[in-house]
């Protein structure tokens, strides 16, 4: 049962993560539109918002594993006791 808890922490990391570099991306994003004299339709993408945008996929990839390992743990558990 260790395995779950280590899935589900894996999980609540993914979450955290997918959840700050949201937030992080949008704010950025919103700075450049506020900073920007004219309004062209060209969005830059700063370096630091590519991290931002892998971080949220690492987070989703993190999130995904958990979730699945969690529920193939847990339909060999069940397996085991029949």
């Amino acid at each position: 049962m260790k395995i779950l808890y280590i899935l589900a922490t894996l999980m609540l990391i993914g979450i955290f993560l997918m959840f700050v570099s949201s937030f992080k991306v949008l704010d950025t994003l919103e700075a450049h539109k506020k900073m920007s004299r004219f309004r062209s339709k060209t969005v830059i993408v700063s370096p630091l918002t590519k991290a931002y945008v892998l971080a949220g996929y690492v987070g989703m990839t993190f999130f995904v594993v958990g979730a699945f390992g969690s529920i193939f743990v847990l339909f060999q558990v069940m397996n085991r006791r029949w």
